[in-house]
Formats: C-alpha cells, sequence, structure tokens
C-alpha cells in the first residue's frame, strides 16, 4: 500500500507510486488507482472526493480500492454538511442536527454495503464461469459470462470462449460421415436455456455436408395467419433465413452456410439458407425411424413441423410423433417443433 504525506493544512497526500509494482498488477487500473489517490488527496472538494469515488469503485477490488472508496464517501458527505453547517446551526438544535448526521450515514452505510455484497456476488460467479472453461464446458460457459454483461473482462472471455469453440467445431465437420452427430454454431434456445447446436449429418458431398439439427430449436409457428400459405410465403422461413441465421451463426460461419434451391409444394423454386425439410426428403435422408423421435431436455417427444402440405391445402403437415409421419396435417397457426437443415461448406484445413 503506498505510503501517505500530509500538506500545511493537514491534508494527506499519496506518495508517488512504488517503481517495484508488481508485474502481475494491470497497469490500468494502477493508472485508475494513482489518480483517484490524487483527487482523494484534494480534502476540500467535494467534486474532487466523488470523482474519486467513482474511479475506486471501478476497480473495486484492485488493492485497497475499497476502502478509499469508502473513505471518499463520507468524506464527501462531511464537505457538504461543512457547507450548511453555519446556517443549520442558527435553526435546528445541534441534537437534530446529530440525528440527521446519524440518519444520513446509515443509509450512506446500507449504500456501501449492498455495493460490496453485489461486487462480491459478481466476483463468485465469474469464478464459477472460469472454472468452467477448465472443465470444457464451453458452452455452459458463454452462458455464465454473457449474464455477467460488461463486469470485468466478462465479454472478452465469451469472445475467446467461442473463438475455441468455434475451431473445434470446425474439426468435428470436417471429420464427420453421414449418421455422426457433430456441433455446429451457437444458438440460444430460450426454451431450455441450451446454447449451441447438435446437428445430424444427412448427406455429405465432398466438402459439403448437410445438416439437420439433432432436436427442435424452439417451439413456433408455421404462420402468423391461417390463409393458405405455402412455404415461400410463411413467416417460419423469414425467421430462420433472419433472426436465427443471424442469431445461430458466427460471421465465419454463415460463411460457410449455402444458398440452396428448396422446391415448394407448387413446384416454385426458392433459395433459402436456411429450411425445413418436406415428408419425402425425410423418407429418403433418415437411416432410421428412430432420428424421427425427439425428447430432448423436453418432458414430451417433440412434433416438428414438415415443408410438405397436407391433402387440406389450409393445413401443413406437423413432423412426427412417437416415430410416426402425420400427414393430415396442423394448422399453420399451431405452436410446434423446428428442426433446420442447411448445406455448409467445411473449409480445407
Amino acid at each position: 500500500m503506498n505510503e501517505h504525506r500530509s500538506d500545511r493544512k493537514g491534508n494527506r497526500k499519496p506518495e508517488p507510486a512504488s517503481a517495484d509494482m508488481h508485474e502481475s498488477e494491470s497497469p490500468e487500473k494502477e493508472c485508475v488507482y494513482q489518480r483517484a489517490l490524487e483527487l482523494q488527496s484534494h480534502q476540500d472538494s467535494y467534486e474532487d472526493q466523488k470523482q474519486a469515488l467513482d474511479l475506486f469503485q471501478s476497480i473495486y477490488f484492485y488493492k485497497d480500492a475499497d476502502r478509499h472508496a469508502n473513505q471518499c464517501t463520507f468524506r464527501a458527505w462531511e464537505i457538504r454538511w461543512e457547507k450548511r453547517k453555519k446556517i443549520a446551526f442558527k435553526v435546528i438544535p445541534v441534537v437534530a442536527m446529530v440525528a440527521i448526521v446519524a440518519f444520513i450515514a446509515f443509509f450512506v452505510n446500507q449504500d456501501i454495503e449492498k455495493n460490496r455484497a453485489e461486487q462480491q456476488a459478481l466476483a463468485v460467479k465469474y469464478d464459477q464461469a472460469a472454472e468452467l472453461v477448465e472443465n470444457g464446458e464451453y458452452a455452459l460457459a458463454i452462458d455464465a459470462f454473457t449474464k455477467l454483461g460488461d463486469y470485468s473482462d466478462a465479454t472478452e472471455r465469451v469472445e475467446d470462449i467461442r473463438a475455441t469453440l468455434e475451431e473445434n467445431q470446425l474439426m468435428g465437420l470436417r471429420n464427420s460421415q453421414v449418421g455422426d452427430r457433430v456441433e455446429f454454431g451457437f444458438y440460444h434456445d430460450h426454451d431450455t436455456g441450451r446454447y449451441g447446436n447438435e446437428w445430424q449429418v444427412l448427406a455429405r458431398d465432398g466438402d459439403r455436408l448437410l445438416l439437420i439439427t439433432n432436436t427442435t430449436v424452439g417451439m413456433r409457428k408455421y404462420n402468423d395467419s391461417e390463409n393458405d400459405i405455402s412455404w415461400q410465403n410463411s413467416t417460419l422461413r423469414t425467421w430462420l433465413n433472419g433472426e436465427f441465421m443471424e442469431d445461430a451463426f458466427t460471421d465465419s460461419q454463415r460463411d460457410m452456410v449455402q444458398t440452396t434451391d428448396v422446391t415448394c409444394d407448387d413446384g416454385t423454386v426458392v433459395q433459402d439458407r436456411c429450411y425445413i425439410i418436406s415428408a419425402d426428403e425425410a423418407r429418403e435422408l433418415f437411416q432410421a425411424t428412430e432420428d424421427w423421435e425427439i425428447n430432448h431436455d423436453r418432458t414430451t417427444t417433440d412434433n416438428w413441423w414438415l415443408r410438405s402440405s397436407s391433402t387440406d391445402s389450409e393445413h401443413k403437415d406437423i413432423g412426427w410423433m412417437n416415430g410416426s409421419l402425420f400427414l393430415d396435417g396442423y394448422t399453420p397457426t399451431s405452436t410446434c417443433g423446428v428442426r433446420v437443415a442447411v448445406w455448409v461448406e467445411v473449409p480445407p484445413a
């Protein structure tokens, strides 16, 4: 801890920072710390005490910044009180004034303790997130650091973990074969709380892979209205190629997702990057009917949308339930699971 000296008025001034500062200490935090000490030494300035308080709180657990923050808080209140003391003593009895000071001090102390508790809780959560990284639980670590917001370097840690996990996913794609399960992307399923997606490899053509999510990425409507809606006009298609596409993948992963010709029921061909498969594609591509069933992180087997229409033009097919293909369809406004299909081109190593 730095030594202090007094000026002619008896105010404490900080000595210059020690030259043998530990190499492990952050230069940026040390700079903030020294600036805060300088401001704190201006014992007669309310503004400088407040600025010093803000700086110490920004590095709360660095050296003894928390102690100095408390000192600045009380000194700021003392300065404010001293400026009003002469007038106050003329109209308010001394006993009442003491009560006011005690009242103010109580609430100031309450704020200090609350801030300390919040900072300590964040520090504990940060350590727990770091432990998840050490254990290789990257998806959970991303979730934990994301919830910390701008605390410490949580944002930077999320980006570092994503980069590591993205490289691991790329290696898995390069080595995959039809029928394998692979990880690809970072979509956050708010229904289950999961980060990242597991996909099944349905087909491979050289460096191009056809993937379908191994489980549903959420429960959504096929369309917002019950009109005779085909795939090209559905709100589900809009969501998959818009919001989902942006949320699920990094920039480099979006470059890997290929534009694909998708045939609608009326023979119209549209170009999509994310889509859902048809009944015929499901029969052709899945190696076993048990792959139709989904029961991942939910209490019942999920139904999931198909791109095919049923015999009733006002309804749409709705995936499988308990391993059986249902062709009588649900209305487009029904809520059903979504399994996403994408063609990706894997860059060479």
